[in-house]
């Protein structure tokens, strides 16, 4: 029997749309499949040459690659394969090895830069020492270019001007200009009225003054008493023995003083 009303046990049942609906999306589900199989398809055996010629490719570049290092003794230690040796991989490693990519080392010094050195700390020294002694006077600006010259030039330099003219307070002018002679020097230099050298500068007196006394050391003057020339001329005849013994004792002081006589003796 078939009970009927809104209790009725019945199953649900399809609308005509409801079945079109499910029809449609059905091959519309099914197109799409078959599309995208058919979009595929036609590259799928590329991808497959592509994948194996990529293959080939890596293999053979191995291959003719650890050929062609085991053809080096270089590249390998102890004839060991396994172990290769980065220096002849490497160019940078291998210029490296060689040293010649590494900053060059300090020159050691030698003996030459330490007497280069050692002198250059005894003409400070002795420069200090002179400024010492002609501090606020005319000879001042001369202390560097005195500490220069040899020690015993340098010392007469010093010496000699005092006496003669108290470290350039007395000295010879022209035309009101400091002629920068301290030392009675007469030579051919601009001479002045009086026959005494008229210097440029400073530094032009030093050399021409120290290179006269410089060829007296050379010759064997050691010491202010073997100077006499510098007062006398070639003969002190004409001179009491008594300015020349105050001569030579005035020169003494400061001579002694720059180049003492252990230094002679070292010397």
């Amino acid at each position: 029997m078939v009970l009927e009303g809104p209790h009725q046990p019945m199953k649900k049942r399809l609308t005509k749309d409801n079945r079109r609906n499910k029809a449609k999306d059905r091959n519309t589900k099914a197109k799409s499949e078959e599309f995208r199989c058919i979009s595929i398809a036609p590259i799928i055996p590329f991808l497959k040459r592509r994948a194996i010629s990529t293959y080939l490719l890596v293999g053979v570049s191995f291959f003719y690659s650890f050929n062609s290092l085991s053809s080096y003794p270089d590249c390998f230690e102890g004839n060991q394969k396994s172990k290769l040796s980065l220096a002849a991989i490497d160019p940078y490693a291998n210029a490296k090895s060689q040293g010649l990519l590494e900053r060059p080392s300090k020159k050691t010094a030698g003996p030459a830069d330490h007497q280069y050195e050692e002198r250059s700390e005894n003409r400070k020294e002795l420069e200090q020492k002179i400024l010492k002694i002609v501090k606020k006077t005319p000879m001042e600006k001369m202390a560097d270019a005195i500490s220069g010259r040899d020690r015993a030039v340098a010392a007469f330099l010093v010496g000699i001007a005092m006496k003669e003219s108290k470290f350039g307070i007395y000295s010879p002018k022209k035309n009101g200009r400091d002629c920068y002679n301290y030392w009675g020097y007469r030579g051919r230099e601009n001479q002045t009225a009086s026959g005494y050298s008229c210097f440029d500068s400073p530094e032009h007196a030093v050399k021409v003054v120290g290179d006269r006394i410089e060829s007296l050391v050379k010759r064997g003057v050691k010491k202010p008493s073997q100077m006499t020339v510098w007062k006398c001329g070639s003969s002190c005849a004409g001179h009491s023995p008594e300015s020349v013994s105050k001569w030579i004792a005035d020169v003494n002081i400061h001579y002694y003083q720059l180049n003492p006589p252990d230094h002679i003796t070292k010397k």
